[in-house]
């Protein structure tokens, strides 16, 4: 449906539009932030990076890390990010097996 008839919604769209393409620009620095797989040596080594205490706490909000104008770091971000995610799926392998194996047996007989 379009809203040329209307330039209340039309305007509001357009505003909202801006606001989203403005957004995007910080999405890859979120997506390597966000990464479920961060452990603390990871946030130690992005403290390291900035000059700062960078681990976030109850306080942290998406706010106050986009005010920290960290894209100068992406580069450096994303290669722990990266390395943080394979990492983590090792963990989740390697948990996931120890799982299957736990109540395995064997039986072991004397050689000759």
């Amino acid at each position: 449906k379009s809203f040329s008839d209307q330039p209340g919604p039309c305007n509001i769209a357009r505003a909202v539009k801006v606001e989203v393409e403005e957004f995007k620009q910080h999405l890859p620095l979120v997506q390597s932030l966000c990464n479920q797989g961060l452990r603390d040596r990871h946030w130690d080594q992005l403290s390291t990076i900035v000059g700062f205490q960078l681990k976030p706490d109850a306080s942290t909000t998406l706010a106050k890390i986009l005010e920290m104008h960290l894209e100068q770091y992406l580069d450096q971000f994303e290669v722990i990010s990266e390395s943080a995610t394979k990492e983590f799926s090792l963990e989740k392998a390697l948990s996931k097996m120890k799982g299957e194996w736990q109540d395995m047996e064997f039986s072991v007989v004397p050689y000759r």
